[in-house]
């Protein structure tokens, strides 16, 4: 099941699920490990939205980059998709968008309200 590309494995994730409509539970588990793939892979995808604001953030330690600080809790840097684009990530990190993973991230401080602001004029 390791080389099946992401269609594939939507393909067997659909045919388990009617085997198991028609009382065929065995595939279910296999299914779930493709589902649970499918996931893993598609959370560390990169965001491609040229409009975006980014951060680092390191899943591990549940820390942010900052430029000044390294990995910190209570500051953390902001990033174009230009700069997102050019530069290169520290161990660990990942690239994160501020409006697209709201779950990880508090209210945008001033300073990152302000860029969001001129971002969008």
């Amino acid at each position: 099941m390791e080389n099946l590309n992401d269609y594939q494995k939507l393909d067997w994730i659909s045919f388990a699920i009617q085997e198991a409509l028609n009382g065929n539970l065995g595939e279910l588990e296999q299914a779930l490990e493709l589902v649970e793939d499918l996931r893993d892979n598609s959370f560390q995808e990169p965001i491609n939205d040229p409009n975006g604001i980014f951060l680092i953030f390191n899943e591990e330690t549940k820390l942010y980059w900052s430029n000044t600080d390294g990995w910190c809790d209570n500051t953390r840097s902001i990033f174009s998709f230009e700069e997102k684009q050019a530069l290169n990530l520290p161990i660990g990190g990942r690239w994160v968008s501020l409006a697209h993973d709201p779950e990880y991230y508090p209210e945008p401080d001033d300073r990152e309200q302000a860029f969001i602001d001129a971002q969008q004029d």
